[in-house]
């Protein structure tokens, strides 16, 4: 399913707006937890609840593995948020996201003669 079918799936559903914070290092990463903003008068039970979070979860992981070529998983990993914006005609997904990195600074230098005390 197509990224705005998904969008226009949960905006059915009453999804105003939702927030998706990943994680990921050595290899590996997931979705660590969501937050929704429903609609007023919106009657959630368990398994609607079940069904928005999956298609949440897998739109931000989609995202944020397009976004990330060389994988925000891999090596020293990433974690950031996920925000879908679906309060406007025009959907919006914004990540936020940090890639982590281990830097090395190298410094050669030459002791000779004189300055050898």
């Amino acid at each position: 399913m197509s990224k705005l079918r998904q969008l226009a799936r949960m905006k059915q559903y009453g999804v105003l707006k939702a927030t998706v914070n990943y994680s990921g290092g050595g290899d590996d990463g997931a979705v660590e937890d969501s937050e929704i903003e429903w609609k007023k008068g919106i009657q959630q039970d368990n398994k609607f609840v079940k069904e928005v979070k999956e298609i949440l979860e897998n739109l931000a992981y989609e995202q944020v593995s397009e976004s990330f070529e060389e994988g925000w998983y891999n090596n020293d990993g990433g974690q950031g948020k996920v925000v879908i914006d679906l309060t406007e005609d025009d959907p919006c997904i914004e990540v936020d996201h940090n890639q982590n990195y281990t830097e090395t600074e190298n410094h050669t230098f030459t002791v000779r003669g004189k300055d050898l005390v």
